[in-house]
């Protein structure tokens, strides 16, 4: 497993931030939903903590929202790192507009 981190600015404060990733992880479940396996997400407060399956492999972290910034950490196969860590830029980028 390798350990991947994702910083992403914004201007929206921390509650439209946090309404900003809820609504790209339901976006994002609707166009790869069928490439997903069983997802676990706990919100508490500000703080997400995610579990999922990907392909078969195992991917999971936490996101926290602040007043101008989205931090995603976490563990996945070492293999899927770059591309993970480009993809949750571009999408967060898109989503944290505002």
């Amino acid at each position: 497993m390798a350990r991947f981190n994702v910083e992403v600015p914004h201007g929206l404060g921390a509650a439209r931030g946090k309404a900003a990733l809820e609504g790209l992880i339901g976006q994002m479940m609707s166009r790869f939903g069928q490439s997903v396996g069983p997802v676990e997400q706990s919100w508490q407060g500000n703080q997400l903590s995610f579990r999922l399956e990907v392909k078969g492999f195992q991917v999971s972290g936490q996101a926290t929202v602040g007043e101008s910034r989205v931090a995603v950490t976490g563990d996945c196969p070492w293999l899927a790192r770059g591309a993970l860590e480009s993809g949750l830029r571009e999408e967060l980028g898109r989503a944290l507009k505002g």
